[in-house]
């Protein structure tokens, strides 16, 4: 495949799932723009093609996008950052400069990453809470321009971006209190997602992350029956797309769910489970944190050490 025919490629996956080129490029780019692309007239950035395959459920085929050195060392800064992000290292300042200055000017894309990773530095390092919610509408914006926080998501195709901006909007909702506007948002992510024609993996990784703040958040409502029922079609999710990172979550919230629910030998199984699993996958600091919480809560003897 050349470079040249990425946009054919994008007009074939377009088409296929019945999506219109201004529901692809809204917020991104023009439709005359749009066009251009799609008969190879226009070669676009590497950020404007990543967000118009993602807008359409797909990811763009990277090597094939023309970029020039700045663009490699782009790239590397950002699958840097995700990759901290990815393990709760939130110590990202020094990164963030180097992105920011990387360049003479970031364009719109590029700041809309930019100022979503520094609204996660400053909510993990500061107690500005209200300055990252706001930084991270002010970025979502940037391509969603009639976002409103107080008021439904708009009918829009998302990117991968966008979704992780507005999943953590609703987590900072949540934790300011706004709780029925955080599982309002939520829950319409969830509707997009399981309604989407998106690649199963991106669906999947997407799906599982709604299903655990959505179970986490019930069960903190006391809503434990539909907290366990949302775990229940985590785990399922994960075994049915073989997206297996969040399982071992899903195993420990349906635990949590029937320890709260009085059920407290099926509880002990999912725990177990839970634990082997990640022990499997090399995150011990999960299980040392979570076994002194159950043991003490529900009365268990799961080892701590």
């Amino acid at each position: 495949m050349s470079f040249y025919t990425l946009g054919y490629l994008l007009c074939q996956i377009r088409k296929k799932k019945h999506i219109s080129q201004g529901g692809m490029c809204r917020g991104l780019c023009t439709v005359s723009m749009a066009s251009l692309i799609e008969n190879c007239k226009r070669v676009p950035n590497r950020k404007l093609m990543e967000a118009l395959f993602s807008r359409l459920g797909e990811k763009a085929p990277s090597n094939k996008v023309i970029m020039r050195k700045s663009d490699f060392h782009m790239r590397n800064l950002e699958y840097r950052l995700a990759t901290k992000i990815s393990i709760a290292d939130f110590e990202i300042k020094d990164l963030l400069d180097e992105y920011k200055n990387l360049k003479e000017s970031l364009n719109n894309l590029e700041l809309q990453l930019y100022e979503f990773y520094e609204a996660l530095y400053l909510n993990r390092n500061s107690d500005q809470n209200e300055q990252s919610l706001n930084e991270l509408v002010r970025a979502l914006k940037r391509t969603i321009p009639d976002y409103e926080i107080d008021k439904p998501m708009p009918n829009v195709l998302i990117s991968n971006l966008e979704f992780l901006i507005l999943n953590n909007i609703a987590r900072h909702l949540y934790f300011i209190s706004e709780k029925t506007r955080a599982v309002d948002l939520m829950t319409q992510l969830k509707t997009y997602y399981e309604n989407a024609n998106v690649n199963t993996r991106e669906k999947a990784k997407n799906l599982s992350l709604i299903y655990f703040n959505l179970a986490n958040w019930k069960e903190m409502a006391g809503e434990r029956k539909l907290a366990l029922e949302l775990s229940e079609q985590g785990k399922s999710l994960c075994l049915e797309s073989n997206y297996l990172l969040d399982f071992p979550y899903h195993i420990f919230n349906i635990g949590y769910c029937y320890a709260q629910l009085g059920e407290k030998e099926k509880a002990k199984s999912f725990f177990s489970n839970a634990f082997t699993i990640f022990d499997i996958m090399g995150k011990h600091d999960d299980t040392a944190y979570a076994t002194p919480i159950i043991n003490k809560q529900f009365g268990y003897d799961f080892p701590t050490d």
